[in-house]
C-alpha cells in the first residue's frame, strides 16, 4: 500500500465519516496476512493489496487461466492495459460458512488514462468460476443504462461484455443486478473518498478500499453472497 501513501492525510480527516458501519478492522496474523479484515453480520471480508505475496501469487495463477487470459487479451485490443500493482484479492466466508474468493484485474485506458478503467472481477466459488467485467467512469451523464453512479461524475458499471465462465451458476445470476447492488453500497458508504480516489482511475476501487476503511470490501463480498 506504499504507492497509496499520499492519501493518508486525507484519510486521517474522513476515516471517521466514512465509517458509519461500526465494524472492527483488524490486523491479521493468520497465515493469508490479509491487509484489512471486516466482520460483520456474519459476514467475513478479507482484503489483500496489490503488494501483499498473496496477491501476487494469486494474479500469477489466475492471468495463466485461458477464460481470464481471453478477457486481458480482448480489453487490450480495445485500448487498455493491465495493470497488476493496481489489484487486489477479496476473500469471503458468508453466515452459512460458504466461502469463494474474487481476484479484481485493474486494466487502465491506455489512450485516456484519466476518462475511466476496466476492472475484470474473477470470481471463484462453489458455483463455479466467474468472469465479470465492469467500468469505472468519469462523465456528468450517466454513460450507459447499465452504469450507477458512485459519486458526482463518478460511475460503476457492468460494460456486458459476455462472461467467460465455468459452472451452471453463471445462468441464474444477475450479474447487472450485482454491479447496482455493489455500486449502491459503495455510494452509500464511501462518499467521502470517493473524491479523493477519483484522479486515478486504475486504483480507484483499491483506493476506496482502503480509505473507507474496508466498506467497499464488505460491499463486493456481500453483493457477491446474495448473488451466488
Amino acid at each position: 500500500m506504499r504507492k497509496l501513501v499520499w492519501i493518508v492525510p486525507l484519510f486521517s480527516l474522513f476515516v471517521f465519516s466514512c465509517t458509519d458501519r461500526g465494524s472492527p478492522i483488524v490486523e491479521p496474523e493468520d497465515q493469508d496476512n490479509p491487509d484489512i479484515v471486516v466482520e460483520e453480520e456474519g459476514i467475513t471480508a478479507r482484503f489483500y493489496d496489490a503488494e501483499n505475496d498473496f496477491t501476487k501469487k494469486a494474479l500469477t495463477s489466475i492471468t495463466d487461466e485461458n477464460p481470464v487470459r481471453s478477457s486481458i487479451e480482448q480489453f487490450e485490443d480495445e485500448g487498455y492495459g493491465f495493470e497488476s500493482e493496481n489489484s487486489f484479492v477479496v476473500r469471503g466466508v458468508g453466515p452459512d460458512g460458504s466461502e469463494f474468493e474474487l481476484t479484481v484485474l485493474a486494466m487502465s485506458n491506455t489512450r485516456d488514462r484519466f476518462r475511466d478503467a476496466v476492472y475484470l472481477f474473477c470470481i471463484n466459488c462453489s458455483e463455479g468460476f466467474f468472469t465479470v467485467p465492469l467500468r469505472v467512469s468519469f462523465d456528468k451523464v450517466n454513460p450507459n443504462p447499465d452504469s450507477y453512479q458512485i459519486d458526482e461524475s463518478v460511475w460503476l458499471g457492468w460494460i456486458g461484455t459476455p462472461l467467460q465462465s465455468v459452472g451452471a451458476g453463471a445462468a441464474r445470476m444477475s450479474w447487472s443486478q450485482w454491479a447496482r447492488c455493489v455500486s449502491e453500497r459503495i455510494a452509500a458508504g464511501a462518499a467521502a473518498c470517493a473524491w479523493i480516489c477519483r484522479y486515478s482511475p486504475a486504483t480507484y476501487l483499491q483506493c476506496l478500499a482502503i480509505c473507507s476503511a474496508g466498506q467497499v470490501i464488505y460491499a463486493l463480498v456481500y453483493c457477491t453472497i446474495q448473488a451466488l
